[in-house]
């Protein structure tokens, strides 16, 4: 994660010094989040495998959004005002996944509503 922020995510938004999901999204509305997703460092794919399963298990299909902690948040702030932001993504969220790992035990979910 530390490299994906070093290497990506800060050189990205340096000119508008906001989160990813800020830079890419068109509309406010796309960056509302159904589920707030954290994860340890894995392979992308595995991530990916991991969200697929969990929104086919949920029968959420396209339009469900995930608010990935290392995409949304913003690199340029630090400290306690990213805790907020995360905090306030998770409240407005539907419920969070944590991703472990891979294999069918890939990912734990808190909160969920359905």
């Amino acid at each position: 994660l530390h490299c994906l922020r070093q290497w990506v995510l800060r050189p990205a938004t340096e000119g508008s010094q906001c989160s990813f999901v800020e830079l890419v999204s068109s509309c406010a509305k796309d960056q509302k989040p159904s589920w707030y997703v954290s994860h340890c460092a894995g392979s992308v794919l595995e991530f990916v495998r991991c969200l697929r399963e969990h929104s086919q298990r949920h029968g959420l299909g396209e339009s469900a959004t995930y608010w990935v902690d290392a995409y949304a948040e913003n690199p340029w702030v630090e400290g306690e005002a990213q805790e907020v932001g995360s905090l306030k993504a998770m409240a407005m969220a539907q419920g969070t996944v944590q991703v472990i790992g891979s294999g069918p035990v890939a990912y734990l979910e808190v909160g969920s509503h359905s």
